[in-house]
């Protein structure tokens, strides 16, 4: 059954109703994945009037991925210059999203007012001083004309509850910020919905080969139990964790760069620490590490980072952005919890003296999808054949494009909006914008193991 999904944009209020699906049609794309960067892609089809299919393997509201959860970074401080300069897009399509939501909640008479699903906080990325990622950023800063104040210890400190050692230095941004991950994901979906799109869940994708005399694309898939076929002109492919596993078992793909991405997966263990509101006599003391008040931070020297208190009260979420790699996402939940991951927080926390490191309050588990080089992957492959059988003298080439979005290596979820814009142009054969596609290319050469 598929399911086609009311756009209240307040997922408590979402209302489902069942359509019936023929199986001879032919969709003009279908995306697989129904996580942020698939959801995003069906936003940006639909907006446009392409009608797309949004498959998931799952309900859409599952946690067995990479996109669920309260809390994202945003921010535009980055070592690489090609994703500083792709955070000016994805920025503008953030607010884009907004202004939809927000006209979209107006017509359809919400008893509730829309609000946004970003939240500036502001952003500071610290480490020592030398540090090569670091400067690399702050190059990247000034290269791209992005707002940001060098900061000393000392300046830290004054304006935060951070105290930073004394050969550290810090880069504030204005921009940083907090995006509400699963919340953004529904409104994609139900945006998507809203323009014409079509959403079904608990379907699984098995293959994907070539019609043999058809401008489309054949999707094997499980379904309520059963095999079906579901066909379209190009296939979007958002795979998640699941992608490494995946993608060298499309027939159509063999042989193609898209089969050969050494892509892994990544348990990491995220974490919530308990916030010692009383160890200050000061009231207000105790609100210092919560959204509005404090920044999200990047720790450099240790690879950590940190969120405000947010989706949970009295809590700060500060995480190991490393992992442990694994072989089958579905074995997730039998990998313990990292415990190294915790002592290279708590190296970070010693920075907080308003955290309580003793041991998380809380801890659960995210996928990533990673590449060697922690690129992502954003490319396609287009199908051009003689159909098998055809009318005499008739001189016809048969077309089907499919395109892959992958590896985004625990920092793709701010670039969602640019990511599914983009996989939505290369789906029509038109010339993306925003992204390097050339430093994004299944075809690059990836750094070994």
């Amino acid at each position: 059954s598929i399911k086609k999904i009311r756009a209240d944009l307040h997922p408590k209020s979402t209302k489902e109703t069942v359509m019936a699906a023929s199986e001879d049609a032919i969709w003009e794309v279908i995306v697989v994945g129904a996580g942020v960067m698939g959801s995003a892609t069906a936003w940006r089809l639909a907006k446009k009037g392409i009608p797309c299919l949004l498959l998931e393997q799952y309900e859409t509201t599952h946690d067995r991925g990479s996109s669920h959860g309260r809390s994202r970074i945003i921010r535009r401080t980055y070592p690489q210059d090609h994703y500083t300069r792709a955070m000016d897009v994805a920025y503008d399509l953030w607010e884009e999203l907004d202004r939809d939501a927000e006209v979209h909640a107006h017509a359809s008479q919400c008893t509730e007012s829309y609000r946004p699903v970003c939240h500036p906080t502001g952003g500071l990325d610290f480490a020592r001083t030398g540090n090569a990622e670091l400067e690399s950023l702050v190059e990247s800063c000034r290269r791209n004309h992005v707002p940001h104040e060098l900061l000393t210890p000392r300046q830290v400190s004054e304006k935060y509850p951070i105290r930073l050692p004394d050969d550290y230095r810090a880069v504030y941004s204005p921009d940083g910020g907090v995006i509400e991950a699963s919340r953004s994901v529904g409104v994609f979906q139900q945006l998507a919905v809203a323009s014409g799109a079509t959403i079904q869940s608990n379907t699984v994708l098995r293959d994907a080969t070539e019609s043999s005399n058809e401008d489309c694309v054949l999707l094997h898939v499980t379904h309520d139990n059963s095999e079906k076929i579901i066909r379209a002109k190009s296939v979007v492919l958002c795979l998640g964790a699941w992608a490494g596993q995946l993608l060298p078992s499309i027939s159509c793909l063999s042989g193609t760069p898209l089969s050969r991405i050494p892509l892994r997966p990544k348990k990491v263990t995220v974490m919530y620490w308990n916030i010692n509101e009383d160890k200050d006599d000061d009231p207000a003391a105790k609100h210092l590490f919560h959204i509005g008040k404090f920044p999200i931070v990047i720790d450099y020297e240790n690879g950590a980072y940190g969120l405000p208190a947010f989706e949970h009260p009295h809590l700060m979420k500060v995480c190991d952005h490393d992992g442990v790699f694994f072989e089958i996402p579905e074995q997730r939940d039998s990998i313990p919890h990292i415990q190294k991951a915790a002592e290279v927080v708590r190296q970070t926390l010693s920075y907080l003296p308003g955290i309580d490191a003793t041991q998380p309050a809380l801890m659960e588990d995210c996928m990533y999808c990673m590449t060697p080089d922690a690129d992502f992957v954003v490319d396609s492959h287009t199908n051009i054949r003689h159909p098998s059988s055809d009318t005499p003298g008739e001189n016809r080439l048969c077309v089907s494009r499919i395109c892959v979005g992958a590896g985004f290596s625990g920092h793709g979820f701010k670039l969602a909006p640019l990511i599914g814009d983009v996989l939505a142009r290369l789906s029509q054969g038109e010339t993306p914008v925003g992204l390097d596609m050339e430093k994004l290319s299944a075809s690059r050469v990836f750094p070994k193991w």
